[in-house]
């Protein structure tokens, strides 16, 4: 069944949920961006603190294939697409490096799954 929004007062409603409420979570997730994603060639770690909580994604690189094994977001710090950039900051390194990805992880097999323009990538 389809929901409409309809206007509460001066607000949209999406269900429940004011637009602004929704809107905010969005650009609340967006303001991680800001955070720089490391590359740490010699762990085979991508990482990035946010609010001071270390995230990372871990990979190894085999024959020109990088294997992400580990995308360890913790829940203090989740929801706002912190493993999604990580995957995609891997991803991009992958494209530029000509590398092969297996993502092994099960969150950036589905990320892969979800987002096509990464296809030429797996193997």
């Amino acid at each position: 069944m389809h929901e409409t929004r309809k206007p509460k007062g001066k607000a949209f409603t999406w269900g429940s949920l004011p637009i602004v409420l929704l809107l905010r979570a969005s650009f609340d997730g967006c303001r991680f961006m800001s955070a720089e994603i490391n590359h740490n060639p010699k762990s085979h770690r991508f990482e990035v603190k946010v609010d001071g909580v270390p995230c990372v994604l871990d990979y190894t690189l085999i024959n020109g294939v990088m294997t992400i094994t580990h995308t360890i977001v913790p829940s203090a710090v989740g929801g706002r697409g912190i493993a999604s950039n990580l995957v995609r900051t891997a991803l991009d390194k992958a494209r530029a490096e000509h590398w092969k990805v297996d993502p092994a992880c099960s969150y950036s097999e589905i990320w892969m799954t979800r987002h096509p323009e990464y296809a030429d990538l797996h193997i």
